[in-house]
């Protein structure tokens, strides 16, 4: 914990007050990532000052694989009620990459419909890709989960600045027209390693 400690507090020194912990499944011969964010939330908790929240990792990428239902709601019924979970309106902030393929009733009846059973309503932010980048497509996706949606969260590593502020702004005035909160996304520098199926990919500030 005394490491994930030291990461926070060297955040926080450059302006940062928490982290979103993105993470594929966790559950069986993966319980050591659940292991890891348990250390990642009593580390903030210690600290003080700074908020942690879920994103499920929705792909299935080098090996690791996709989290299950019981996963995602393990997620939040883990960590939900720390000191050191981000909430808005009270309830914890979930969030994704991907998952909008498996549909809006796949994410009502085994996601969001479990957590208000037990008492856990999340407030739910997830990065689900539009068929296209531009105000047809996030209203798309906003027509399709709006039910379940509070918010969007939009992620693009390797988009240039130019680009990625032009799909931000064109997410903030359709999910404001809709009365929903934008999480946007700003990545002054992303690497990826060059591993099969995925191509390399650079930006540093652009």
């Amino acid at each position: 914990a005394a490491d994930y400690q030291n990461e926070i507090i060297q955040a926080k020194a450059l302006g940062i007050d928490g982290f979103i912990l993105n993470t594929n499944t966790w559950s069986g011969s993966f319980a050591y990532i659940k292991a890891h964010v348990t250390l990642m939330y009593a580390a903030a908790v210690t600290e003080g000052g700074f908020l942690l929240a879920m994103s499920a990792d929705m792909t299935a990428f080098a090996g690791f694989g996709v989290p299950s239902a019981a996963d995602i709601q393990d997620m939040i019924a883990s960590f939900g009620s720390s000191a050191a979970q981000w909430k808005v309106n009270g309830r914890p902030v979930l969030s994704t990459f991907l998952g909008q393929a498996l549909g809006d009733a796949w994410w009502h009846s085994n996601v969001i419909d479990p957590l208000v059973a037990a008492a856990t309503p999340v407030y739910f932010l997830p990065f689900f890709q539009p068929a296209t980048e531009d105000d047809t497509g996030v209203q798309g996706l906003i027509t399709t989960f709006g039910d379940i949606i509070d918010g969007l969260f939009f992620y693009a590593a390797n988009d240039t600045p130019t680009d990625l502020a032009t799909i931000n702004a064109t997410f903030s005035v359709a999910l404001k027209r809709n009365g929903k909160t934008f999480m946007a996304g700003y990545n002054p520098e992303y690497w990826s390693q060059n591993v099969a199926g995925r191509p390399y990919a650079e930006t540093n500030g652009g």
